[in-house]
């Protein structure tokens, strides 16, 4: 499940178009509930009829575009969720190198230095590679969290815009059926229906992703104890560098302080 930013900008722009269509269409209610009941032939029973069904289209508008306008004050965070995610890849690429340029087995110069420096430096270069590997692991922990819950926010605002889009084509035929001059309980049917299922559809999708982030939220909450693991961070800190005991260079013989054998 991958972040798609092309495909998203997408589904943002939709939305953007179909908030103002909805609005409009609510706006034109009272006016085709007017035209509707201004005819010689329509019996007040009919009359009050329509104006309970125009009520039930703009009270079901209006919640659905409230709605939707309160789950839009977070669709942006998908987008920052990914790039998050991808600066932690990042984080990762740089601190795995990190880790291979500082290992001491695969150092040179260690097959050639003898004596209690070298020893020190293999000490102390082993536990700061341990201490990068940890921070590459929890940057791709992270990183991987990140961007599970910016492709959750992705899938989730697919969704609430087909569902949008689905309440939104019921609202204008109920409108249509109501300008028509053709009033049946079928109609009526239609707006109640969308009133009923869209709540349970949108909230649904609400669940389904609170459950994601949710999960998410608990692995990243289990890798910050690894920042405090003393076996990586002794302390709860970056390993000290000791540099102090890297003064003996003797190499080959271990003799002396130090020496160069030629």
């Amino acid at each position: 499940m991958d972040f798609n930013l092309e495909e998203f900008e997408r589904i943002v722009k939709k939305f953007e178009e179909l908030i103002p269509s909805l609005q409009s269409k609510l706006d034109d209610v009272p006016s085709v509930v007017a035209k509707a009941t201004d005819h010689w032939y329509v019996t007040d029973d009919i009359e009050s009829f329509i104006k309970m069904v125009g009520r039930k289209i703009v009270e079901f508008g209006s919640w659905l575009l409230s709605t939707i306008k309160d789950l839009l004050k977070g669709i942006a965070a998908p987008v920052y969720m990914a790039l998050a995610a991808w600066d932690w890849y990042e984080i990762r690429g740089t601190v795995t190198q990190c880790q291979a340029d500082i290992n001491p087995d695969q150092s040179k110069a260690l097959r050639e230095w003898k004596g209690q420096a070298a020893t020190n430096y293999k000490t102390t270069s082993t536990t700061q590679k341990d201490a990068a590997k940890r921070v590459g692991e929890i940057a791709e922990k992270t990183a991987t969290a990140l961007a599970a819950c910016a492709a959750g926010g992705a899938v989730f605002y697919a969704a609430v815009l087909a569902s949008f889009a689905k309440g939104i084509e019921a609202t204008a035929a109920a409108i249509a059926a109501l300008g028509s001059g053709v009033f049946s309980w079928a109609g009526v049917c239609l707006v109640f229906e969308e009133a009923v299922s869209q709540p349970v559809t949108i909230w649904t999708l609400v669940t389904g992703l609170t459950a994601l982030i949710g999960a998410q939220v608990s692995q990243l909450a289990a890798m910050q104890s690894g920042l405090t693991d003393n076996s990586a961070f002794p302390g709860g800190k970056w390993p000290g560098a000791n540099t102090d005991s890297f003064s003996d260079a003797t190499r080959f013989d271990g003799t002396a302080s130090w020496s160069v054998i030629g």
